[in-house]
């Protein structure tokens, strides 16, 4: 009898299943490409590129990202949630705006492109306008001119997946930083107040929400470095941002290149210039930016501290 080894023997079991599943009718296969769902890839993707300075990681997200705005908008430049066979279709629900905008967000603090930024606030109104309540501020599921709806929902709680509600949360709080605007930080406050009552009841249920949360009672941060693109000093203080970890942070890009385009999106970095060639970053909190920091060491002191601000 011929001896086999453990792995010629798990070789043949594996042909022969191969074998016997081959002549099985094979199930179908979902290809379809799905907003909401490529809004948390995006996310992880460029947060992760970001973090670990791995630029395939953004690059992909990029494409994704590229492919929903121009792939999966209808004629108005609303989303649409499914894309399959070369078609997109199906109005899109709050979690395919909530989760895409957290995407752009994302591409935008790793990539520094003031358009995704731009995207991220202009569809962020689309959503503020078809999904939000006038009177509690919290978002309901389907839009406004949904049809034949006999009621609309509103969801909170995060499971498997977090909620629209909650994702939006941070988003409008992140944009109110990362933008200056102050009423996004206005429609986060709302929205909490509206969802406060069933939270309090059971937080354990609304950990993504409770994120919001947390930046919301720190105030939340903005870093604006200002430097010369590319340049050794402008990458030391980009590279101390993205290697700190530090959720309450927000980072923006200001270059010579860009700095038209970014006062158009964030008018407040319009005067946050760097003397001479050397980079430096404003810290800015509560609407406040500091003195510019040029030392990668004294600006990740700022970082690492816990931000001022409350939810009073």
């Amino acid at each position: 009898m011929e001896k086999h080894t453990l792995t010629q023997l798990v070789d043949e079991i594996r042909a022969t299943l191969i074998q016997a599943r081959s002549r099985r009718p094979r199930p179908h296969l979902d290809d379809k490409v799905l907003t909401d769902w490529n809004g948390l890839m995006i996310t992880a993707m460029a947060t992760a590129g970001m973090a670990f300075d791995a630029p395939h990681y953004t690059e992909c997200a990029a494409r994704a990202a590229d492919f929903i705005l121009s792939a999966m908008r209808d004629s108005n430049g609303r989303l649409l949630h499914r894309w399959r066979n070369g078609k997109a279709s199906v109005t899109a629900c709050l979690d395919d705006y909530a989760f895409f905008i957290a995407g752009l967000t994302a591409l935008y603090e790793a990539t520094h492109e003031v358009r995704w930024l731009r995207e991220a606030a202009a569809l962020q109104q689309v959503q503020d306008t078809l999904h939000r309540d006038g009177t509690s501020g919290v978002y309901y599921l389907t839009a406004a001119d949904a049809p034949d709806l006999l009621m609309r929902p509103v969801e909170a709680y995060d499971a498997a997946c977090p909620s629209g509600n909650s994702v939006t949360l941070l988003n409008l709080a992140r944009l109110a930083r990362l933008t200056g605007n102050q009423e996004h930080e206005h429609s986060a406050r709302r929205l909490l107040e509206g969802l406060s009552t069933q939270v309090r009841h059971m937080p354990g249920g609304y950990t993504m929400l409770l994120c919001g949360v947390d930046f919301l009672s720190g105030g939340g941060r903005t870093v604006v470095v200002s430097g010369e693109q590319d340049s050794p000093d402008t990458e030391a203080l980009l590279t101390t941002v993205a290697s700190a970890y530090s959720p309450d942070t927000c980072l923006l890009l200001r270059t010579p290149m860009n700095a038209g385009q970014l006062a158009q999106a964030a008018p407040f970095t319009r005067h946050l210039t760097h003397k001479g060639r050397t980079a430096c970053a404003y810290v800015c909190e509560n609407y406040t930016c500091s003195q510019p920091v040029t030392d990668p060491r004294e600006l990740l002191e700022h970082i690492v501290k816990p931000a001022g601000g409350s939810l009073d």
